[in-house]
């Protein structure tokens, strides 16, 4: 089984087009769009590759969370404070394509688009929808999830209000459905909704003093739950256990205290975390070592995110700040290629050391081919090999009455047309003497009537 590594982190792109804090950046599934939004109200998008911004549409107030379709390429879904919960899958307009009715009118949290069913979750005001298409490019609330108890011992004074800060649909661990939301909450924990029946599943309680939750992450094999904990860092859970598996800490400079997202890297391989200093760590996930860090100058950095290709991964940071001090950068690293060998002989295979798979492809599939490879491949090999063996002789015979047909071929063709081309060069040397000598005679003959005309 191959190990992720990957060269550091290069700063690709420097993006400065925002005016205002940058709220939330987010790749298309194929990477090859990036979409930031902020308090200016300007959703933007970039073309990564180049670093070039290539449409620009204003909201009327500051966008919050932007999340990309799966089914539909160039679909985006945009929520805004004031409410809004816009469809845009037409850049062109200046304006959204088309409004998302949930009944509800407050500031729009979180979005999440489950790859399997399409359904979209919206963390919207103190409660969770879910969204589907009823119409094309019309969607509506079918379904909203029950309010969470809250946390035990939570005292007098604590901050009640029911607020989504994350999404992430999960698996069903013996099908290809996807009925289970874990929403993270900002004051009431962690809870896995069952959506069919609205039920609670398990429920993680952070074990950070004030327990307060400002962003979490489901990690690409669905085991692990990754939370930025308001406090010092972050924290690891296992699905449905309140105790973490591991911490990745920062130092804090001041008491500035901002919801920072966090993310995967490299299939889970590695985590990063934004910062209120403007120091984005990387951390190994496996040990907790410190990898790299992402200088901003001190400015604050509350969105993160993450896409990787074959040959490449990248990372965006966007700051919190204004004016100058607001921009969004890109950062690339390559991922090189290492030599696997196989369990049955010395067979071997250069594989990627972090391929990704991809985003719309459903997950079952991908177990399947992932458990499934290896077999065919030899499946494969062995047929070729029986279908081969017995008839090599077949096979050499034929390749020498191939081969003396080629030669006897080749003659026919040289001692038909060989005299043509050797007698070819001194053709064209020839007529290049007859049209110089064209060329100097008629340079002569026009001197000699200049001359008749001089007397």
């Amino acid at each position: 089984m191959s190990t992720v590594q990957s060269s550091p982190y290069m700063l690709l792109h420097t993006l400065g087009e925002h005016t205002d804090s940058v709220s939330c950046v987010r790749f298309s599934p194929d990477g090859n769009l990036l979409a930031s939004g902020g308090d200016d109200g300007n959703l933007m998008i970039w073309d990564p590759s180049l670093g070039q911004l290539t449409h620009r549409i204003i909201m009327e107030s500051p966008i919050i969370c932007l999340a990309w379709d799966y089914a539909v390429p160039g679909r985006l879904f945009c929520g805004c404070k004031d409410g809004a919960l816009v469809l845009i899958d037409n850049f062109d307009q200046e304006e959204p394509s088309q409004v998302v009715q949930t009944g509800t009118k407050s500031s729009v949290y979180v979005i999440c688009v489950d790859n399997i069913s399409n359904v979209v979750a919206v963390g919207i005001g103190s409660e969770v929808h879910l969204v589907k298409e009823f119409k094309i490019r019309q969607y509506a609330t079918f379904k909203i999830l029950p309010s969470p108890d809250e946390m035990p011992n939570t005292p007098d004074f604590a901050d009640r209000r029911i607020r989504a800060r994350s999404l992430d649909f999960l698996l069903k661990s013996n099908s290809g459905d996807s009925d289970r939301l874990i929403v993270s909450y900002l004051n009431h924990g962690i809870v896995c909704w069952d959506v069919e029946t609205n039920t609670q599943l398990w429920r993680i309680i952070p074990i950070h003093r004030h327990r307060l939750v400002g962003h979490a992450s489901l990690s690409p094999d669905q085991r692990t739950l990754l939370v930025s904990n308001l406090s010092e860092g972050m924290d690891l859970y296992n699905l449905g256990q309140s105790r973490p598996i591991r911490s990745f800490k920062y130092t804090l400079d001041s008491e500035a205290n901002f919801p920072l997202e966090v993310s995967f890297l490299h299939e889970g391989a590695a985590v990063a975390c934004g910062s209120p200093t403007g120091d984005v760590n990387i951390w190994d996930s496996a040990t907790g070592e410190h990898r790299q860090t992402l200088t901003h100058e001190g400015t604050p950095v509350q969105a993160i995110t993450a896409h990787q290709r074959e040959e490449a991964a990248f990372i965006v940071t966007a700051t919190s700040g204004s004016g100058e001090r607001t921009v969004i950068k890109l950062w690339r690293t390559k991922l090189e290629l290492q030599e696997t060998v196989s369990w049955f002989g010395r067979l071997s295979f250069l594989t990627r050391r972090s391929r990704p798979p991809k985003q719309n492809c459903p997950r079952v599939i991908k177990v399947i081919n992932s458990s499934f490879r290896r077999i065919f491949i030899i499946a494969v090999v062995i047929a070729v090999f029986a279908l081969v063996i017995p008839h090599l002789p077949l096979i050499a015979l034929t390749a020498g009455l191939l081969a003396a047909k080629v030669r006897r071929v080749a003659g026919d063709f040289w001692s038909t047309t060989g005299s043509f081309f050797c007698a070819l060069p001194d053709a064209l040397l020839g007529g290049l003497k007859t049209v110089l000598q064209y060329l100097l005679d008629t340079l002569e003959g026009n001197d000699d009537q200049r001359d008749l005309d001089d007397l």
